[in-house]
């Protein structure tokens, strides 16, 4: 008798819950064919490896910034949100030895970069995207995260109940263009001010680790060693940024850019073209007080290809 009722229970729980896992089982599978800057980019690089000559790595500021169709040789922008140094190496890494007609690497180096990696920020949880949507593991994924194995967990509950109210017909990387870029319409003038500008530094330097520097110097070094050994030549830039975000930066910190910038060139031969207060980019150029515009970036990619890549990676 209470072998049946043992029995029951389980029965009757099981068909309880069958309709939650039915559910939750039709979410997960529609969570993952969600377009994002992520998988988005990844289906755009990997169409047209082959072709690829000019490699743009880097954050937002590259992400936003630089439109590889103005390029004279084909180009592609890998940068995205948030993205350190460390996704950038192992990105090229990656897929490097599928890009046979690759001539130049760019890199820019925004103001936090060397002291700047994903997992000591708020932001730690993109490491799960990068994870899932390019197979790179950083070292702070635990197998033990739900976010691991859910994309209910991934996205979070909230963006789910936001994607479920359309149908799950969302794109969250609609203004990504198939090189890469990120096009950004406008300027946002209340975004764009002294106190703003004072704050965003603010929240770049507390972003910041000493002990990161010497660490994504190293491997700087190591990944442009690489690059030597198979004739790609590097290129440096220091991004632009409105006066209203320049005016706040760390003197200390840009010196020691500086310095670890010219250690990397002398050491590998690469080009360093510092935009970082340059007077031609003006507040209609930008978005917000450290990312370009859509006219921003047209400006930016134009002088970079005419006055820094036609003397370092030549097209002839």
């Amino acid at each position: 008798m209470v072998h049946k009722d043992v029995k029951r229970f389980f029965v009757h729980g099981f068909l309880l819950a069958l309709p939650l896992v039915v559910l939750l089982g039709y979410v997960e599978y529609r969570l993952r064919a969600i377009p994002n800057s992520y998988n988005t980019k990844r289906a755009y690089l990997e169409r047209q490896l082959d072709s690829i000559e000019v490699l743009a790595l880097g954050s937002s500021q590259t992400y936003d910034g630089i439109n590889p169709s103005l390029f004279k040789r084909r180009g592609f922008n890998l940068g995205v949100i948030g993205q350190s140094l460390f996704f950038d190496m192992s990105l090229t890494q990656k897929y490097i030895d599928q890009m046979p007609r690759l001539r130049c690497v760019v890199l820019a180096l925004s103001y936090f970069s060397f002291g700047y990696e994903l997992q000591d920020t708020g932001e730690y949880w993109r490491d799960y995207y990068y994870y899932h949507f390019w197979d790179i593991k950083a070292d702070d994924v635990k197998w033990y995260d739900l976010r691991m194995v859910s994309f209910i967990a991934l996205y979070t509950p909230k963006a789910v109940l936001r994607f479920a109210a359309h149908g799950f017909e969302v794109n969250e990387a609609k203004t990504m263009q198939p090189n890469g870029w990120n096009r950004t319409e406008g300027t946002v003038y209340e975004a764009i001010s002294d106190s703003l500008g004072r704050e965003r530094v603010r929240v770049h330097d507390i972003l910041m680790k000493s002990s990161r520097v010497d660490e994504n110097f190293r491997k700087l070094s190591a990944l442009f060693a690489d690059l030597n050994r198979r004739g790609i030549k590097i290129v440096i830039v220091t991004p632009p940024v409105y006066s209203t975000y320049a005016k706040f930066a760390n003197l200390k910190i840009l010196e020691l850019n500086r310095r670890l910038i010219d250690s990397l060139c002398v050491l590998h031969g690469c080009v360093h073209a510092d935009f970082f207060r340059d007077p031609r980019f003006v507040v209609t150029d930008f978005n917000d007080n450290d990312h370009l515009n859509m006219t921003g970036a047209e400006k930016f990619t134009r002088i970079l290809n005419d006055d820094v890549l036609s003397r370092a990676c030549p097209s002839n």
